[in-house]
């Protein structure tokens, strides 16, 4: 009898696309749904960031670990490290040394952000006995990484960075708070703005790896695409049915930050 092996759909559905192959494209009415399941997470996740907002991280780290690497996490426009509860408990079960940082007030520039991470990242490598880093960002916190690996971090420190639904190419939206003058960092990501554009270049000069994540239902990157950024040796990949805020609670999301961090 002749078994018939079945296809391995797990292990592809976390592997990451190069970004020569072409953004997966479904019907309108798929797109639709996509939206709609993302804002109904994105408003379910409100109630939940704004009850966990107050409240700091635990920095208890794994008893083993799989790796020396460690991996800062870094959050978004008008938010803090509180966030990340579930995807930082998630890597230190896994085995990594995982720590986060508090940007602080939403009006400084994105060079201000990277310079509080390039403080954070020297005290990290005191700690570790290790400059080298791994760095998972949500939202703004993908240009603030980006701007940190490019022009603050020591060369070839940065070994990879992942975000998470980030204006990698900026978003409409952000016109709207750079219109009430609502922080520098929201004039620097209005969508196709020169410092996107000129972050984007340096990214791809770089060496570090970059993998980034996309939500088709994030109401907030507009366009979509920002998010997959335009850097030609990225690794990319869409989540469909995921919103803006709900990349926090995406077992999915996890699952590709772990392959992207173990990936040789």
């Amino acid at each position: 009898m002749v078994s018939i092996r079945k296809p391995r759909f797990k292990e592809q559905l976390y592997t990451w696309n190069s970004h020569a192959d072409p953004v997966i494209k479904r019907g309108k009415f798929y797109t639709l749904i996509c939206h709609i399941k993302g804002l109904a997470g994105d408003l379910l996740m409100l109630g939940v960031l704004t009850a966990t907002f107050p409240f700091t991280l635990s920095a208890r780290q794994p008893k083993v670990l799989k790796e020396q690497t460690p991996i800062l996490l870094i959050h978004g426009y008008l938010h803090n490290s509180s966030g990340w509860f579930y995807i930082r408990h998630q890597l230190v079960k896994q085995g990594y040394r995982v720590y986060t940082i508090d940007l602080g007030s939403p009006f400084n520039s994105i060079q201000q952000y990277a310079q509080k991470v390039d403080r954070e990242a020297k005290r990290i490598a005191q700690e570790t006995g290790t400059q080298k880093l791994n760095i998972v960002a949500h939202s703004m916190g993908g240009l603030v990484a980006s701007c940190y690996a490019t022009d603050y971090a020591p060369s070839g420190s940065v070994e990879k960075i992942v975000t998470l639904g980030s204006p990698m190419e900026g978003t409409k939206l952000a016109s709207l708070a750079a219109a009430i003058r609502f922080g520098e960092c929201a004039r620097q990501m209005e969508h196709n703005s020169p410092f996107v554009m000129q972050q984007n270049q340096k990214n791809a000069n770089s060496s570090t790896q970059f993998y980034h994540l996309s939500a088709v239902g994030d109401p907030i990157i507009r366009p979509n695409s920002s998010a997959l950024a335009n850097n030609p040796k990225a690794k990319t990949q869409q989540i469909f049915g995921l919103g803006h805020t709900s990349f926090f609670c995406s077992p999915q999301a996890v699952k590709y930050i772990h392959s992207a961090i173990s990936a040789a």
